[in-house]
């Protein structure tokens, strides 16, 4: 019984510790970058085409998503928000994403990353 006492805080800590761990290092949900793969594979309207820097910006958005590349997908989602192309559906998921990814951004900037501050600093002197 003394054993089992005296090994408790550890196991304790332990478990918060990988608690906090798990939590604090999450990347952006898939389902928070699904509603964006919708709006951007959705076939366009009759008598529109498709514009493909929008696309381009998409597909990066995705990659950088995927290796938590959150510099690299703020400033494609930068350049999408500017996009007067875009239909609603994809106006809509492309703010809610670029709200996503500015919270990392500032989560990591917090952390002290030079290039989420560098980042940061980029869009609020583009005033975007």
């Amino acid at each position: 019984m003394k054993i089992l006492r005296a090994w408790m805080p550890l196991v304790f800590l332990s478990a918060i510790a990988g608690l906090l761990l798990s939590t604090g290092c999450s990347k952006i949900s898939r389902t928070n970058t699904a509603a964006f793969e919708k709006a951007f594979s959705a076939k366009p309207a009759p008598g529109s085409t498709e514009d493909p820097i929008a696309k381009a910006a998409c597909q990066e958005v995705l990659a950088a998503l995927s290796t938590n590349g959150y510099v690299t997908a703020a400033e494609s989602l930068s350049v999408l928000r500017h996009n007067p192309n875009l239909t609603v559906e994809q106006d809509m998921a492309v703010q809610k994403l670029f709200g996503d990814v500015q919270a990392k951004l500032a989560e990591r900037a917090e952390r002290g990353d030079k290039a989420a501050i560098q980042a940061i600093e980029n869009q609020r002197s583009r005033g975007r």
